[in-house]
């Protein structure tokens, strides 16, 4: 099952993992793992053509700037043409979306101390995006994840 994260900003980290469970914990492969620079239709456009099972959202913080409201409506606007809904909060739900305040999952991330290297990341984006990914799967599983 694929799942996207996407940490959007004027750079937009995205991480796609195909999960797998494998002898009790989850293995995530990569799919897909970008930064795309101030390209919210490129953001779309990789979301609609990768057509994941679900997918995580940075939730928008309360005090962000008019800009970041505006890409925060767009991809979520855009995920919920496409049948995407913030109903459950599962992300092993079929077409769930789950928001995330960056308050809830930064802190637990840091705290973890995630093994990220296995896959090769070029920017901070794309690292909070794998976190982000982590982390709503650390917490709906309770099981341990691994990036292979």
């Amino acid at each position: 099952m694929l799942i996207a994260s996407v940490d959007y900003g004027l750079n937009c980290g995205i991480a796609v993992a195909d999960i797998e469970f494998f002898r009790g914990e989850y293995h995530l492969h990569e799919v897909y793992l970008n930064t795309l620079y101030n390209a919210l239709d490129k953001t779309n456009e990789i979301l609609e053509k990768i057509k994941p099972f679900s997918v995580v959202l940075e939730d928008c913080p309360k005090l962000a700037s008019n800009y970041s409201i505006f890409l925060f409506q767009s991809i979520k606007q855009n995920l919920e043409k496409l049948n995407y809904s913030t109903e459950s909060k599962n992300i092993l739900e079929q077409n769930s979306l789950v928001l995330v305040s960056p308050g809830q999952w930064k802190p637990f991330v840091k705290a973890s101390n995630i093994d990220l290297t296995a896959w090769i990341t070029k920017t901070d984006h794309e690292k909070d995006a794998m976190s982000l990914l982590w982390y709503i799967l650390r917490v709906t599983t309770k099981k341990e994840i691994k990036y292979v």
